[in-house]
């Protein structure tokens, strides 16, 4: 099971629908929230339930990299395996409308014509997260949704905190929806080629590494193993993760390719790593080598892990990708 501290295969921005009767209301929370939150505002719970069910649901992303081995001979009862395809995940980045996924709700409790349990009652997706707002006189309807599963958190509506705990709570649940999400990727990812997932140490200093260089969205990479970064402009990093067994392999294959002996002995002391871009080809001479050699620093956490930031990797055509900030200016258009 993927743990809270855990690095998500993939993640990036999503939308948190805010229904309230209240349109006035409405406007004065969003306007107190994080200005980089995708908010939506609806007003009319009927129109917004009907357009939210209208939409995608989580298990559609899932099925464009995920499907299930087709058996020559049928598997034993209960049995399935499950092929993940990790180019798919990265083409991700180029969906332009994977902000408009709509991962949490926040709704107000006290409505006319359909109150705020009935609503996610008829929400169709069971992936998106709840949030009910509360008047005193609800909380007990509260805690019984809570407990049986139809809320995933409730507050009090007039509680002088509010702001602060919904921001918390909004975060928490964003991030939860995207483990829920790619659990069976998570799985697989861990036991094979990227342990460094799932080692608490790492997952420290890779939030701290996306707070400093303002990281909203990142991918699992899978050659060489590590993760595409991009920020709210979409400028894109790699941070290529290699294990000590990945490391060597660089190096026996480097060796046998007839790589100068300044890249084989930073292969062996860790202190360099290859990336060699789509255009690189054995052969052309100890510069092709030397310019595919980037800076590496270990990591200690449960295990030893190699790692670097490559700038604007190949493959990554950023002229095409639609970035957040352009999503959050175009909200601000439409608003």
């Amino acid at each position: 099971m993927i743990k809270p501290r855990d690095i998500v295969p993939f993640y990036f921005p999503s939308s948190v629908v805010f229904i309230d009767d209240n349109a006035n209301y409405l406007a004065n929370l969003a306007l107190a929230l994080d200005p980089d939150l995708a908010c939506q505002l609806h007003s009319n719970p009927l129109v917004s339930l009907a357009e939210l069910n209208r939409t995608a649901p989580a298990s559609a992303l899932v099925a464009r990299y995920c499907s299930l081995f087709q058996f020559q001979e049928r598997p034993a009862p209960g049995q399935r395996l499950i092929e993940f395809d990790l180019e798919r995940v990265l083409r991700e980045v180029y969906n332009p409308n994977r902000f408009d996924q709509v991962t949490v709700l926040v709704i107000d409790y006290a409505m006319p014509g359909l109150d705020g349990l009935e609503y996610c009652r008829h929400v169709r997706d069971p992936a998106v997260k709840k949030i009910l707002l509360t008047g005193k006189a609800d909380e007990k309807l509260a805690v019984q949704a809570f407990n049986q599963g139809l809320i995933d958190r409730f507050l009090p509506k007039q509680a002088p905190d509010l702001v602060a705990r919904l921001s918390q709570d909004i975060q928490a649940l964003q991030q939860a929806y995207f483990r829920d999400l790619t659990q069976p990727l998570a799985n697989a990812l861990a036991l094979d080629s990227h342990a460094f997932l799932r080692d608490e140490a790492f997952s420290g200093w890779f939030a701290a590494l996306c707070r400093r260089l303002g990281i909203v969205e990142h991918y699992v990479h899978a050659d060489p193993g590590g993760l595409l970064l991009l920020d709210a402009d979409a400028n894109a990093q790699l941070l290529v993760v290699l294990s000590e067994e990945d490391l060597v392999a660089q190096h026996d294959e480097a060796f046998d390719l007839g790589a100068p002996s300044q890249v084989l002995e930073a292969l062996r002391r860790g202190s360099g790593l290859l990336y060699r871009g789509a255009q690189w080809l054995p052969g052309q001479g100890d510069g092709n080598w030397m310019a595919a050699l980037y800076p590496a620093e270990e990591f200690q956490g449960r295990d030893v892990y190699y790692h670097a930031l490559i700038p604007r990797p190949a493959g990554v055509r950023r002229e095409v990708v639609r970035s957040y900030r352009r999503h959050l200016e175009r909200l601000d258009c439409a608003g």
